[in-house]
């Protein structure tokens, strides 16, 4: 895979010369600066915060949706509730 930078410090020309269908991240203070570089330069960027296991499948769901998988998305979630 090619390197794009770390975690704090993305490689902003890398990710766009990638042409990327959607970036997915969580809003961290460290990466606030990137994430709006990105937006700007028309990345498509979808903010995720997971912080309980509640969280995981709203998070499951919401990528779902933006991946046009809602279905198996809601399927994933249904299942960790048996």
């Amino acid at each position: 895979l090619p390197k794009i930078g770390g975690w704090i410090n993305p490689n902003i020309e890398a990710i766009v010369d990638l042409e990327p269908d959607l970036l997915v991240t969580v809003p961290t203070g460290s990466t606030r600066s990137a994430v709006d570089t990105l937006m700007r330069l028309g990345v498509p960027v979808l903010l995720v915060a997971v912080y309980t296991v509640d969280d995981v499948f709203a998070c499951i769901r919401t990528l779902g949706a933006a991946t046009h998988a809602d279905e198996r998305a809601e399927r994933a979630g249904r299942d960790h509730r048996r």
